[in-house]
């Protein structure tokens, strides 16, 4: 419930920088990096201010009656350059936000939930979803 909350908090006010997303370090992963480290070099500005908001229903767990496997509880967004990646189990999509204006890219539906968070690299952007496909998508045009 805790996750889903803080998910939820994260989705709707996770731009409150006044440091651009092109200064700032990529996160082109859960966590942040292979050791899923959830640390940046990056330090915060001394003034933050509200740039947008972004409001998403809260994620439904697969098996909520199992406590070990709430992993797709809430969302968990990944941010490369000026774009952050939502996936969603809600719709089965992946999306690309603008994280200067909040603004939707584009938006990609798998044939099935999207229940982890993608990976970005090289350019390329990779998931997997519940209708047992690994997708790779183009990361600037999806």
């Amino acid at each position: 419930m805790m996750r889903n909350i803080l998910g939820g908090l994260l989705c709707a006010g996770v731009w409150l920088t006044a440091v651009s997303a092109a200064d700032a370090a990529d996160w082109p992963t859960w966590r942040h990096d292979a050791q899923r480290s959830s640390a940046t070099p990056d330090g915060l500005p001394a003034e933050l201010k509200l740039q947008w908001t972004l409001e998403r229903p809260p994620s439904t767990p697969a098996w909520p009656e199992d406590p070990r496997l709430h992993f797709d509880a809430g969302y968990e967004p990944i941010v490369v350059g000026s774009t952050m990646y939502l996936a969603s189990s809600r719709n089965d999509s992946l999306t690309a936000i603008d994280t200067r204006t909040g603004d939707e890219k584009w938006r990609f539906y798998a044939g099935g939930p999207v229940r982890f968070a993608p990976v970005v690299a090289d350019g390329r952007l990779y998931f997997g979803a519940d209708d047992g496909v690994f997708y790779c998508l183009d990361a600037h045009a999806g």
